[in-house]
């Protein structure tokens, strides 16, 4: 693997853009589309595209662990002794969202 990463400015990278996505392809390495100097793209191969966008493990699940904890203490504010029944619970909530 080369170490320095190839930079092409725009008009470059479209007139050589079916040559760099393969060169791109076969060696793994992006390449970085500069603007007046300044990078503003990188051509990239799609696996090293999908290892680079992975969702990581737990991501989600920490997402939604907190989405349901805001959710649980939100319900102990609104009902603050309880009403041991859940199924109520959630008729209330549907019934709050269709007068939305």
């Amino acid at each position: 693997m080369n170490a320095e990463i190839q930079a092409v400015n725009t008009v470059e990278a479209k007139n050589r853009f079916n040559e760099l996505v393969a060169e791109t392809r076969k060696t793994k390495q992006p390449i970085v589309v500069q603007k007046r100097g300044e990078p503003v793209a990188v051509i990239l191969d799609y696996e090293s595209y999908q290892q680079t966008t992975a969702a990581k493990p737990g991501k989600d699940s920490k997402r939604l662990l907190a989405d349901l904890m805001n959710f649980h203490h939100a319900m102990k504010k609104k009902y603050e002794k309880g009403t041991g029944d859940s199924a109520e619970i959630l008729r209330q909530i549907r019934s709050e969202r269709s007068e939305r």
